[in-house]
């Protein structure tokens, strides 16, 4: 019994509130390191890649446009968070049916996000139409690379066998979630 949960209910929103909003940083807190980076590292290199395609594009990293990079990574890096609770919720060998299950509801999160900051390049301003492409090129970079890279790294360390990030089970498609 928890005097500040008293029933059931709001002790698991309270569980999930400590950690659902900064899964890295409760990973980090319960010293898995390898976790952290497994969600992390797609959305940086991500940035990175969209620095380098703006510098191919020729824009300019600008006071409008910089706004894009924590919205981007921040987008990206609830995509990751969400594919690896799946893999972890499903199992060992889960890693293509968790992207099948979380690829949609990212995709839309992403696409609406895109959408309506990639508006803004229609707009005469140089810096709001600058905060749209950095958008665009943005949001579909890290998309790409949370689904192409954090799955290749998941393989790799059930390949591997890193328990923190490997769950104990198997995958059981029949009792799928």
């Amino acid at each position: 019994y928890d005097a500040h949960c008293p029933d059931r209910y709001s002790r698991r929103l309270s569980d999930r509130s400590d950690y659902g909003r900064h899964p890295h940083r409760a990973a980090l807190q319960k010293r898995r390191f390898l976790p952290a980076i497994i969600v992390s590292l797609p959305s940086i290199l991500g940035i990175v890649m969209t620095l380098v395609l703006m510098g191919n594009f020729d824009l300019k990293l600008g006071l409008f446009n910089m706004v894009m990079l924590p919205v981007t990574l921040g987008i990206s890096i609830d995509g990751a968070i969400y594919l690896f609770e799946r893999y972890q919720q499903l199992g060992r060998g889960s890693v293509l049916a968790a992207v099948r299950k979380v690829i949609s509801p990212v995709f839309m999160s992403s696409a609406t996000t895109l959408v309506g900051f990639g508006g803004m390049i229609l707009s005469r301003h140089m810096g709001l139409n600058s905060m749209g492409k950095m958008a665009i090129i943005g949001i579909s970079i890290c998309f790409l690379s949370t689904f192409l890279i954090q799955p290749g790294l998941i393989v790799l360390c059930e390949k591997f066998g890193f328990k923190s990030v490997v769950p104990e089970r198997d995958y059981d498609p029949e009792h799928e979630e």
